[in-house]
């Protein structure tokens, strides 16, 4: 484990941001980003990212 933390702190990761990165092999590149950015958020932040996603994809629709 102290290798692992070390590794990680020459790249500059967390641990965890290692982890999701293995456990999202083989996602889009862009579906792991996302849910990097969501990822340890409260209910009442994932509420909030669910509604304004909901509006952009209908506005994007909508062109």
């Amino acid at each position: 484990m102290r290798t692992l933390r070390k590794d990680c702190t020459g790249l500059e990761l967390s641990v965890a941001a290692m982890f999701n990165a293995l456990e999202l092999d083989g996602v889009p590149e862009e579906v792991a980003r996302i849910h990097g950015l969501i990822v340890g958020r409260s209910h009442a932040e994932l509420q909030l990212v669910e509604r304004v996603l909901v509006v952009l994809l209908e506005s994007l629709e909508d062109e």
